[in-house]
């Protein structure tokens, strides 16, 4: 304390707080802080908002470019190529990107319809094949699915194809017992280098995109349909892609010696192999979903996936991929349910007896279910 003297009048003053400075020092340099650290915010949304434009601009130019070469490709009837490309190759690009749900619509403003149904009405089975394949994953969305049911001739040329596949698997099976070796064969080689005959691409792929485009994916649709005496109930369905074959192989072995009775797609078939399929599930106790990123891209697997969880059937996801985590329309259905990983990751045994242990509480409760 200081005292000053003026005349007569004596001043006192105080000294100053110790910590007034420093305190008004800190609350400047937490304001400085707190306006950079939202100023660095702000331009991280920005940059992000300017990476997806620029990505959402790209995909939707590849959207527009493929369609455009498709067309192009048909154009030149000689050599039915654009840029190298055939029309089956670029369909089989264009397919991959409709299956990102938000690029149906994008597909579909690029009037691609029109050459998909030229490509259902020529005789090369690799055209119709991919452009039925491209047609089923575009119907997954409800309003591009109605506008394919609207389109003319589309849905006419799949039935037609429908129709000339089932009479060719008709005729084969009254073929002579030479005829039916040879087919053998080829069913057994294309099996043994993982790749399916174009005939039965076509036939499986027309069949689905019928199934979802006239709505015999909705189980209320169903109601009248007969059920098969013949098809196990009480089953384990495994839902898998081909690219997994082999650990799906493994895996079912597993679980037949176990005792478990199970449905796969290479056994038991009657009839048509959606409607065997919508029986399977309908069936069954419980599915094993056995994903991967070419499950996630197949429309077969994608209509299995979904049919199973309309029905609300109990369900296993199982891992078959490394370094995989779902999105998309397999990241919904998956939603919070743990998985079991047999990516290899793991031994072998280890995730098949939790498993196992996850399977008996599954039969336990359809069990109960029916009591």
């Amino acid at each position: 304390m200081k005292l000053f003297k003026s005349g007569k009048v004596a001043f006192v003053i105080p000294p100053s707080h110790p910590f007034s400075s420093s305190s008004s020092t800190i609350i400047t340099t937490t304001t400085t802080t707190i306006i950079i650290i939202i100023i660095i915010i702000i331009i991280i949304v920005i940059i992000i908002i300017i990476i997806i434009t620029i990505i959402t601009i790209t995909i939707t130019n590849t959207i527009k470019n493929i369609a455009t070469w498709i067309h192009k490709a048909l154009e030149s009837k000689q050599k039915r190529r654009y840029r190298g490309f055939t029309p089956w190759e670029l369909t089989q690009g264009l397919a991959k990107l409709a299956v990102n749900d938000s690029n149906k619509a994008k597909i579909l403003e690029e009037g691609v319809l029109v050459d998909l149904t030229a490509m259902l009405r020529h005789n090369d089975p690799k055209e119709q094949a991919t452009a039925a394949e491209c047609i089923w994953t575009l119907a997954f969305d409800k309003n591009v699915r109605q506008a394919i049911l609207e389109f003319p001739d589309l849905v006419p040329a799949l039935e037609d194809l429908a129709k000339s596949t089932a009479t060719t698997t008709t005729s084969s099976s009254s073929s002579s017992k030479l005829v039916q070796a040879a087919q053998a064969a080829v069913t057994e080689i294309a099996e043994l280098y993982s790749q399916p005959s174009p005939a039965s691409l076509v036939r499986k792929n027309v069949q689905g995109a019928l199934w979802l485009i006239k709505g015999d994916n909705d189980p209320s649709n169903n109601v009248g349909r007969p059920q098969s005496a013949q098809v196990t109930k009480n089953h384990i369905f495994i839902s898998y892609s081909w690219n997994e074959k082999e650990l799906v192989k493994k895996i079912h072995s597993s679980l037949v010696a176990e005792g478990y009775q199970t449905w796969i797609d290479w056994e038991r078939m009657e009839g048509s192999t959606l409607e065997a399929m919508a029986q399977a599930v309908e069936n069954s106790a419980v599915v094993l979903v056995c994903m991967s990123e070419r499950y996630k891209q197949s429309p077969n697997c994608r209509t299995e996936a979904e049919y199973m969880f309309q029905l609300r059937k109990d369900y296993i996801p199982l891992m078959c991929q490394k370094r995989y985590r779902p999105d998309g329309w397999l990241g919904a259905i998956l939603g919070a349910k743990l998985f079991f990983d047999f990516s290899g990751k793991y031994p072998y045994e280890k995730p098949l007896q939790v498993c196992a242990c996850r399977l008996l509480c599954s039969f336990v409760a359809s069990v109960n279910s029916w009591n």
